[in-house]
């Protein structure tokens, strides 16, 4: 690889821990009911499967949901794997 490709395979690595950092920090300033309304929409859940889980109305849902993909910067479900970053794993200590 010449000098310059190594430059801009350096940039391009560089503009993606960004995003990445990006991401994170968006993603920790989440409100928790707007955090657990984007965890149940990343399992598959419709907006009416999550109200009934959360107790609370579609449209507090779709707010939620709205809220959550602006702050993640993001624009459907699809991409909440990337904007909330992997998924937490139960706890195996019983």
């Amino acid at each position: 690889m010449g000098s310059g490709a190594r430059l801009w395979a350096l940039r391009v690595d560089e503009a993606a821990q960004r995003t990445l950092a990006r991401r994170t920090a968006d993603a920790a300033a989440l409100t928790l009911a707007e955090l657990r309304t984007a965890e149940l929409a990343r399992t598959g859940l419709t907006n009416r499967e999550i109200a009934s889980v959360m107790f609370v109305s579609s449209k507090t849902v779709e707010a939620n949901l709205s809220r959550a993909f602006s702050k993640l910067g993001i624009q459907r479900r699809g991409q909440l794997p990337a904007g909330l970053g992997p998924q937490p794993t139960p706890n195996d200590a019983p």
